[in-house]
């Protein structure tokens, strides 16, 4: 069988298209790593006959990394020799003269280079290499005349021990099949992935290798072409009234004595309509956040009868979107690992789980407030919709409080963990304000102009004693 002659190229280029993908990896993972990426790119400081470490270029915000790569056909038998790299040919430059005339030539402090390849190093070669840098003593020592052939491309000892100290030597790589098949099971496993996200960045890598001027990678077309979910926010901001007082202290202090403590639970909050939940739990999520230092995460199942993002926030799937918005938000300390993976396939549950953990590790709980679970049913006319969303948070653990606000119409739909957690008569009830909030508050906002009537105040008190909750 003829032997196609265009192999050896055509696995070098994928070679180069793996360790891109290597490279995202690691960004993905570190985004601080890197500013950008570069594709066979020569710096515009550079001559463009005068630089040969252009395969990849990773800009960082501390160093910059070039590679070369090298891929062999047979690397068993086409060993890596100090004659390969150092041998001056007809050019009267070597291909290892070539890297460190290239790395010199850079203006730019903080560069460091690196030479891959699949091949090995013959004996020779490989005693010389030590943690991956080329061992100058041991060089000099036992190789004089390749120790003076490297020595030529430099002004002083100093400059040569410093490119000693900056670039690698790494040999013997896993094969192209081995390499993809590690890095798919990386991206699948650890950063939750999918086989076309991945195939997706892969191809685009391989177009942009072939283009005149390949395109700079940011960590946004990385994310982009690896279809990289980017939960969207509902907007959650239930407005808290100036006058707002609290239904009763008494109750209202004992629930924040209750959510300090780290083991966790369930607390229900249940009224008729328009006593004031909603408001209530926003003031409350308003406190635990900015007075009690306690992380609060919410959702509001209705806001306002103008919110234009009304019918969608109804649905479980968006519900669990704009949650996850909301935890993409919190601290890489909090997220750890969850901070650089795709949560696009990381179930609501796990995301909460490993909150309440940390949480729990600090001596603390963490709190979720859902609201008006009632207008799911209501609305959306779906008792699926609510139980699916229940069935991705309710699960009791140590350091995560769950607060459901909801009316009466709702609670048939509590699973049993419910009432473990929260029997009956630990719910809050809000009825309202009592009569004599009522009546400062109406005096101060409604009639004011009328004050200091002796009949209006009279008149007033008996409207408000027919209207009240008391």
């Amino acid at each position: 069988m003829r032997i196609n002659p265009n192999s050896s190229i055509r696995s070098g280029y994928e070679f180069e298209d793996l360790f891109v993908m290597k490279l995202c990896l690691e960004w993905l993972k570190r985004p601080q790593l890197y500013k950008s990426i570069k594709i066979q790119n020569i710096p515009d400081e550079i001559d463009t006959s005068k630089f040969y470490l252009d395969d990849i270029v990773a800009l960082g915000y501390t160093n910059n990394y070039y590679y070369q790569l090298k891929h062999k056909q047979n690397p068993d038998s086409d060993l890596w020799t100090f004659q390969t790299l150092l041998d001056k040919g007809e050019k009267d430059i070597s291909l290892l003269g070539k890297w460190i005339r290239s790395l010199l030539a850079l203006k730019e402090k903080n560069n460091i280079g690196h030479f891959i390849t699949n091949g090995k190093p013959d004996t020779e070669l490989k005693s010389c290499i030590n943690n991956e840098k080329l061992d100058l003593l041991k060089l000099e020592k036992t190789y004089p005349e390749w120790y003076s052939n490297l020595s030529s491309y430099f002004n002083n000892r100093g400059e040569m021990q410093n490119f000693s100290n900056t670039f690698s030597f790494i040999f013997e790589h896993c094969s192209k099949e081995k390499f993809d098949k590690e890095l798919r099971e990386s991206y699948y496993s650890n950063l939750k992935v999918t086989k076309a996200g991945y195939d997706n960045l892969l191809i685009y890598i391989i177009n942009q290798g072939g283009q005149k001027y390949p395109e700079e990678l940011t960590l946004k077309k990385v994310k982009d072409h690896l279809e990289w979910f980017n939960p969207r926010p509902l907007k959650q901001n239930f407005e808290i009234p100036n006058d707002f007082e609290l239904h009763d202290s008494e109750k209202h202090q004992q629930l924040l004595h209750d959510l300090k403590q780290k083991e966790g639970g369930i607390k229900i909050v249940i009224g008729k309509p328009g006593v004031g939940k909603s408001t209530y739990l926003s003031n409350l999520h308003a406190i635990l956040n900015k007075d009690l230092g306690l992380l609060s995460i919410r959702h509001h199942y209705h806001l306002n009868p103008k919110d234009i993002s009304y019918y969608e926030r109804l649905e479980a799937q968006r519900a669990e979107e704009a949650l996850k918005a909301e935890f993409i938000k919190l601290p890489n300390k909090i997220l750890k690992a969850l901070a650089n993976k795709n949560l696009k396939h990381i179930s609501l549950r796990e995301i909460i789980s490993h909150i309440a953990s940390y949480h729990y590790c600090l001596g603390k709980a963490f709190i979720l407030i859902i609201d008006g679970l009632d207008h799911v049913l209501r609305e959306r006319k779906s008792e699926k919709e609510l139980t699916d969303f229940l069935d991705q948070i309710l699960f009791p653990q140590n350091g995560l409080w769950i607060i459901l606000g909801t009316q009466e119409l709702a609670v048939k739909y509590f699973q049993n963990a419910i009432y473990k957690k929260a029997p009956k008569k630990s719910w809050i009830e809000i009825k309202g304000l009592k009569i004599d909030s009522i009546y400062v508050n109406t005096r101060a906002n409604i009639f004011s102009p009328w004050f200091g009537r002796p009949s209006f105040a009279g008149n007033l008190n008996d409207v408000i004693t027919a209207h009240c909750h008391s």
